[in-house]
């Protein structure tokens, strides 16, 4: 009897949708960056990007999971993004719905938009670390 093969999935490219949020019970990731902070949310799914600066560069964190999905959220809005000494907080997410006991792994960064074609990945710079966690 042949083992299924693994699903395969798009890489997903979504730019953000308003919801305000803070990070006191969030996992979030920003390393020293002034500039963005990206946040996770386990029980909602959602992915929370701010945009720190507002400098006119877009801000978005780059997330897989370890069962193949990854992609981008994107922020173009400007700044919305204040950073505290213990907490975080923006008004823009993605919404992804990540298996249960899936662990998904994100960073942050930025792209300028008028040098580069920001819709490639690789033009993407500045990024923190990666950051993992496992949903429950």
């Amino acid at each position: 009897m042949n083992e299924p093969s693994a699903q395969k999935y798009r890489f997903e490219w979504e730019n953000v949708t308003p919801k305000h949020w803070m990070s006191t019970r969030y996992y979030c990731n920003n390393g020293s960056l002034p500039y963005v902070s990206g946040c996770y949310a386990g029980k909602s799914d959602s992915l929370q990007v701010a945009d720190n600066r507002g400098d006119g560069q877009r801000v978005g964190m780059h997330w897989k999971t370890n069962y193949g999905r990854s992609g981008m959220c994107v922020s173009v809005h400007g700044k919305d993004g204040d950073q505290g000494w213990l907490n975080q907080v923006g008004n823009y997410v993605c919404n992804k719905q990540i298996k249960e006991n899936k662990r998904i792994k994100f960073r942050v960064g930025r792209c300028n938009h008028d040098r580069t074609n920001c819709w490639k990945l690789k033009n993407w710079n500045h990024w923190s670390g990666w950051r993992s966690w496992l949903p429950t």
